[in-house]
């Protein structure tokens, strides 16, 4: 995992920073934002706050925060997966219709 900061909260940066100093790296190369408040834009954005839409709660633990963004990373990973794999069938589907679409204007043509 390849974690960057962006915190308003400086206690909650500076545990972020002690929890996470293995992972952390420039926000351009992150796969993960972790936020102590909302970002707009941020597609793969790990929000820490109080609010009911968090991924995780505050106070937590070490333990809690590296078990809740593991569990963030992989559900990404999936999601990832499995946009690549509907890429994919549609591509597919995209040249089948393609192909049929130009039988048809042959067969217009020729006649």
């Amino acid at each position: 995992m390849k974690i960057a900061l962006k915190c308003k909260s400086v206690l909650i940066s500076k545990a972020l920073e002690f929890y996470l100093k293995e992972y952390l790296t420039e926000e351009d190369k992150a796969e993960i934002i972790v936020a102590d408040h909302h970002l707009e834009g941020v597609e793969n954005l790990f929000l820490i706050s109080k609010d009911k839409d968090a991924n995780l709660s505050v106070p937590f633990t070490k333990e809690m925060l590296l078990d809740a963004l593991e569990e963030f990373d992989y559900k990404n990973r999936q999601k990832s997966k499995e946009e690549i794999q509907m890429q994919k069938i549609v591509e597919e589907i995209s040249q089948k219709q393609k192909k049929k679409i130009d039988k048809i204007i042959k067969s217009y043509s020729n006649g």
